[in-house]
Order: structure tokens, then C-alpha cells, then sequence
């Protein structure tokens, strides 16, 4: 089971993200095929980076509802890598709100005004086949109230 929550690209699990993004998002769903690879910059945390060298990183990401200057999205992770989700949204022009290491300050400073105090991602579903009888089973999570309330603070 463990290994399967590791390695989503098994098909053996899926997992799915609710994720606010920063940016005027023009684009229907998209696929984003980027490799990353994991580096330290002296006295820094790790961080993913967009590079050749780098593992395979699969994300699809839907969008589902806009606002002005931000796009609340759907993403499924087709791998696991770190910090894919935000690496990805950063690489392709839309950081993930609240995120500091990859993110928008400009972006940020918006939505702490409406009340964002975290990174604004959330796992809202896990599919995966149970270890011993096989059978298919999801998980669900709602959006976090305090998430509900930063998208209300922005309609």
C-alpha cells in the first residue's frame, strides 16, 4: 500500500488536487509532461526544477472555475514526484496560491488580503485498489472550509 501512495504512475492509485492558481488561465484542460529533478541551492531547502535530466512528471490539469486574475483547477498526478503539482502550476505560468517557494508575491499578497493563509492545494480524492481483495476504493475530502471562504472572498 505504501508503494502504491509513492508511485501514482502504477495505475494502481489515483490521485486528484483542488488547487487555486494565479494567473488569467485562457486555456481549456492541459497536459503537462516536464521533468523534474530534485536540487538544494547552498543554505535552501530542496526544491524541484524543470529540466532535461530530471524524472518524468505527468500532471493534467482542468480548469473548473475562474476569477479575475485566478483559476481554481482540477489536477491529476500521472507520477509522484515532489513538489510536482507546484513545480508544474510555476513552470507553465501559474503558481499555486499561497505557495512562497514557488510562487507570485504580488499574487500572494491578494489573497492573504481575502483571508488565504496556507498554501491553497488540497487532496480531494485518492482512488486506489485495496491490498487484498482488489476491489476498487475511493476516498473523498471536501474543500476545507478556509479555502471555501478564500474563494468566496473572490467572487
Amino acid at each position: 500500500l505504501h508503494k502504491s501512495l509513492r508511485n501514482p504512475s502504477s495505475n494502481e492509485i489515483q490521485k486528484k488536487y483542488l488547487s487555486l492558481l494565479v494567473g488569467d488561465w485562457v486555456h481549456g484542460p492541459r497536459d503537462i509532461d516536464l521533468s523534474l529533478e530534485t536540487v538544494r541551492p547552498t543554505n535552501e531547502s530542496r526544491r524541484s526544477v524543470v529540466t532535461n535530466k530530471g524524472r518524468q512528471a505527468n500532471s493534467r490539469f482542468v480548469p473548473i472555475q475562474h476569477f479575475d486574475e485566478y483559476v481554481l483547477v482540477e489536477i491529476e498526478l500521472r507520477t509522484g514526484r515532489m513538489h510536482q503539482i507546484r513545480a508544474h502550476a510555476a513552470a507553465i505560468g501559474y503558481p499555486v496560491g499561497g505557495d512562497r517557494k514557488y510562487g507570485s508575491r504580488a499574487g500572494n499578497r491578494r489573497l492573504r488580503q481575502v483571508g488565504l493563509k496556507r498554501l491553497f492545494l488540497h487532496a480531494v480524492e485518492l482512488e486506489l485498489k485495496h491490498p487484498q481483495t482488489g476491489q476498487r476504493l475511493a476516498v473523498k475530502a471536501a474543500m476545507p472550509d478556509e479555502l471555501t471562504e478564500v474563494l468566496m472572498g473572490l467572487s
